[in-house]
């Protein structure tokens, strides 16, 4: 598509201003009100992340970099590909402002379009729709690889009632006006997607969460079990071997010549097992057609 999601350069708070930038920004900042200031006009702090501190450091990810700093905690619904909330200072997330190249960004906006930069070997995109299908467009055609990463629906109510209560406010009964006022667009456009993929990763959590709506904790990664289901065709296409990955998951089994079952806690490492040869494999591919 020639086009990829920018991502967080900018967060400021009218009390504290964090700033990731490559050049330039130990001179002017964009401040919460939107107006370019230089740094010795200002009375809140200013954290400046470079580049080359990024990569000193091995940071692979924005959460690993905001980490890093004492006066940010980030919060997560779940593991991978779920929604982060960034808190400053102990406020709330909802009192962050959010700038990606100097756009104001609320929640459920599109980050702005930016052009693929020259060499670039893999584009990695992760959100909702990455293999989202319509009439007029398919963007699952343009995927050389689709993973899902989704937990069962119980699962998944519970994770975002405790995150809308706890870092949003909400009460119960605004929390399920939304999860049924959505019902049809996770029927119709969400649930499809999976069916598209190459790999599924399903959490199952191995505790009761018959009522997600009385649940007090969400269960834990060690509480649960992930499915690993590959499409048909998949396992052939990018050569998985289900006893290698018997032998190097510890306690893992097959539920169907498709699927296999890994503990909770090793998802993360049962996604490296997975998908770092298929991310080798599609680079050297994209080497020989250059």
């Amino acid at each position: 598509m020639g086009k990829y999601f920018a991502i967080i350069v900018a967060i400021s708070l009218a009390t504290n201003t964090h700033v990731s930038a490559e050049t330039f920004l130990d001179k002017v900042v964009v401040t919460p009100l939107k107006t370019p200031t230089k740094i010795f006009n200002l009375f809140n702090n200013v954290q400046i992340i470079t580049s080359k501190e990024i990569k000193l450091q091995g940071y692979k990810s924005i959460n690993e970099i905001l980490s890093k700093s004492s006066s940010i905690s980030i919060g997560s619904n779940g593991g991978y590909g779920q929604t982060k909330s960034i808190f400053l200072r102990g406020t709330e997330s909802n009192h962050t402002k959010v700038l990606i190249n100097g756009v104001d960004l609320n929640p459920g906006q599109f980050t702005p379009w930016e052009d693929i930069p020259t060499g670039t070997d893999l584009l990695f995109y992760e959100g909702l729709h990455g293999g989202v299908k319509g009439d007029a467009y398919d963007v699952a055609s343009l995927a050389d690889l689709l993973v899902g990463v989704v937990p069962i629906t119980n699962l998944e109510w519970i994770q975002k009632i405790h995150r809308d209560n706890a870092e949003r406010g909400y009460s119960a009964e605004a929390i399920v006006d939304t999860i049924l006022r959505r019902m049809p667009d996770y029927i119709n456009h969400i649930c499809p997607q999976f069916s598209r993929t190459d790999i599924n990763y399903q959490r199952v959590p191995t505790v009761d969460t018959s009522n997600p709506f009385i649940c007090r904790n969400i269960p834990s990664p060690d509480e649960s079990f992930v499915i690993i289901h590959f499409r048909k065709g998949a396992r052939e296409k990018w050569g998985i071997d289900f006893n290698y990955l018997l032998g190097m998951i510890h306690d893992s089994f097959m539920s169907s010549p498709t699927s296999i079952v890994v503990n909770g806690g090793k998802m993360g490492f049962a996604m490296e097992l997975i998908l770092t040869p298929i991310i080798h494999r599609m680079i050297e591919e994209k080497k020989k057609l250059s």
